[in-house]
């Protein structure tokens, strides 16, 4: 009884291997749960069970535990086919079959160190990773450091370090078509290696100017340059024709690495608004570097002009392939007004189709005066509203220019200038109209263009003659003609032609008449 009693472990001792044993038995179990989720094959979780008993096993031995029975361990070993597995036995008792009689094999001491987690099993059929692939970009054409930093590296993922050119070429060469080590389009490794070359030889820059942008790059890829070497200005596209191109056309590019810009170019429009057609308008055209066949007449106009408007706004930029049409300003020509009552100029002035009113020397002329002057001389074309002073005079003696005189307005060649004469008639207004009637004497004054006098002198019988003296011969002499037919200068000659009335015969007071008038010699 007593050695029944003593052979029963100690309270104390059963606690501690319940706990202990517990503790490992849970860690087991759980390990055990893991690794069946994880690999889900039955062989593995029985073989992997049996390797977590094992363990554990080896941890209690290796902890020398005091309860464990003497000569527990292993049994001997494993037993044959037939006798399985040697009994984890707590005597010394052989295994099943043939092991008994093996002898234990002893567990090297761990140094009371926790047990090493079990090793982790593959899992089946899985294969390594495919290396990462980019993609080969078309490098022709294009400057090698641009090719590298940006196509090769940024777009594309490659290491910059392997696109590699010929020692002692330029950073910025251009990339031969052709060259690259691996056809653009490959899906290669992204930490493949490639070799381009530079392009040899040189281009001529083509003359663009005046082709649409299509026609231009047709003619640019002709001549050798890469397509993108070619750039678009501002407002081009594939129909604009193009006016300026950034390079000169004939221009030798070493390599044809060289970029050219087409532009439209501008120029701006002139004011041509009263400057006559095509003389000055051609000229202001060409010197704003406008094509001069871009200039054009209205349909219908003179062959000769002055413009009155145009289809492009004066000071504008426009392209200098621009087109503009010009105008006819609406002319009227000046009527000869000089020796008319001032009714009949009013009529006159109306009648050539001028909207303004005549301005008179008086505020409120009398209808029955006359015209002695005008301001522009009759004949000549302005625009129609253009406004005339006529000086207007009550007179006592009618003046009229008689054939064979030059008449007011008239235009005559240098050729025909010596038969130029100057002829008058003058009459008392309350006469029957005969020439001469109560007319004293009739001075001529005639001057130059250059304002100086040609000559002046009076007549006090008739015909009353700037030159030529005709007492002897009355009515029939005719006049003379300056300086014995001389050649008169070019330019234009005013004419004054005066006439002394005897007002009152009893009193033999004077009073003056006036006539004044111009004339044109031409080449």
């Amino acid at each position: 009884m007593k050695r029944l009693l003593s052979s029963t472990p100690p309270p104390k001792a059963h606690v501690r291997r319940f706990l202990h044993g517990q503790s490992l038995v849970e860690y087991a179990l759980t390990l055990a749960l893991i690794f069946i989720l994880a690999r889900g094959t039955l062989t593995t979780v029985f073989n992997t069970f049996v390797g977590i008993v094992d363990t554990v096993r080896v941890g209690f031995e290796a902890e020398g535990d005091p309860l464990l029975p003497d000569g527990s361990g292993t049994g001997g070993g494993t037993g044959g086919t037939g006798g399985g597995t040697g009994g984890t036995g707590g005597g010394g008792g052989g295994g099943g079959g043939g092991g008994g009689g093996a002898t234990p094999t002893p567990t090297p001491s761990r140094n009371n160190r926790p047990p090493p987690p079990p090793t982790m099993t593959p899992m089946p059929n899985q294969a390594s990773a495919d290396p990462r692939l980019c993609y080969v970009p078309d490098l022709s054409g294009v400057p090698f450091d641009s090719a590298r930093d940006i196509l090769w590296a940024q777009y594309e993922g490659f290491n910059p370090d392997n696109l590699t050119k010929p020692n002692g070429t330029r950073s910025n060469m251009i990339i031969a078509a052709g060259s690259q080590s691996i056809p653009a389009g490959s899906m290669v490794d992204c930490n493949s290696t490639m070799s381009v070359t530079e392009q040899t030889g040189s281009c001529v820059v083509p003359n663009m100017i005046g082709e649409t942008w299509t026609s231009a790059l047709a003619k640019w890829q002709s001549a050798g340059f890469p397509d993108h070497l070619l750039q678009r200005g501002a407002g081009i596209d594939d129909e604009t024709i193009v006016g300026s191109q950034s390079i000169t056309q004939g221009s030798v590019v070493i390599s044809c690495n060289q970029s050219v810009t087409l532009d439209v170019s501008t120029c701006t429009v002139p004011n041509f608004v009263g400057r006559t057609y095509p003389a000055q308008a051609l000229i202001d055209w060409e010197l704003a570097d406008f094509d001069d066949a871009n200039l054009s007449p209205a349909a219908n106009s003179p062959a000769s002009f002055v413009i009155g408007s145009q289809s492009l706004i004066a000071n504008t930029q426009v392209s200098c392939q621009s087109q503009i049409t010009v105008d006819p300003l609406p002319v009227c020509i000046v009527p000869q007004m000089v020796g008319r009552t001032v009714a009949e100029s009013r009529t006159d002035w109306s009648g050539a189709g001028f909207s303004s009113e005549p301005t008179f020397s008086k505020n409120n002329p009398r209808a029955a005066d006359y015209v002695r002057s005008q301001s522009e001389p009759a004949g000549k074309e302005l625009d129609c509203d253009t406004g005339i002073t006529l000086t207007e005079e009550t007179r006592v003696v009618i003046i009229n220019v008689v054939s064979p005189s030059v008449q007011p307005g008239a235009v005559v060649t240098r050729a025909d200038s010596p038969n130029i004469r100057i002829r008058a008639e003058a009459y008392d207004s309350d006469s029957n109209g005969t020439n001469g009637t109560n007319v004293n004497k009739v001075s001529f004054t005639v001057t130059r263009p250059n304002g100086t006098q040609l000559s002046s002198g009076e007549e006090g019988a008739r015909p009353y003659c700037a030159w030529g003296d005709a007492y002897s011969g009355g009515e029939g002499i005719p006049c003379y003609s300056w300086n014995n037919g001389a050649e008169w200068e070019v330019g234009t000659y005013t004419v004054t032609i005066s006439s002394i009335k005897v007002y009152n015969t009893s009193t033999n007071q004077l009073n003056n008449s006036t006539l004044k008038y111009s004339f044109t010699v031409v080449p």
